[in-house]
């Protein structure tokens, strides 16, 4: 048997998963770029990007309010009551922004480990396959040497 079969048939097998790995990252590496580009029209962005001032304006109130159960001439009846007072628009518009901007910044955080995990595994297996590739074809030319 030839001895210098057992390494050639290593040489190329890693050679093949490395190409196979790499077909894989790099498609998933730009689909992770774009969703960190545009973290707003990517699936699973927070609910608060995709609310207008109003809609969050109505859900901010509805946290201040307690409601309550008032029984009034035999009858029971839900009143809501605020906890707090409402502040002004000026004061929620601002603060719609800023938990806005907060939770855009924390999820292109979250979008930002794809893109580089995909980067690191295209990086380390096109190493990988330069590697076994120069290997294989410099025990190719020492053997017909």
């Amino acid at each position: 048997m030839n001895t210098r079969l057992v390494p050639t048939i290593y040489a190329y097998s890693v050679c093949l998963v490395s190409i196979i790995t790499f077909m894989f990252a790099l498609p998933l590496g730009v689909n992770s770029l774009f969703n960190y580009l545009n973290p707003i029209t990517t699936d699973g962005a927070p609910k608060v990007l995709s609310k207008s001032f109003s809609i969050w304006k109505e859900d901010y109130v509805m946290r201040l309010t307690d409601t309550h159960i008032v029984a009034e001439g035999g009858e029971y009846t839900a009143k809501n009551v605020l906890k707090l007072p409402v502040p002004s628009d000026s004061v929620l518009q601002a603060t719609y922004q800023a938990q806005q901007s907060n939770e855009l910044r924390m999820f292109q955080n979250q979008l930002l480990a794809p893109v580089l995990h995909q980067a690191a595994l295209s990086i380390l297996s096109f190493a990988i396959f330069f590697f076994h590739w120069r290997w294989l074809k410099s025990t190719k030319s020492a053997g017909t040497a």
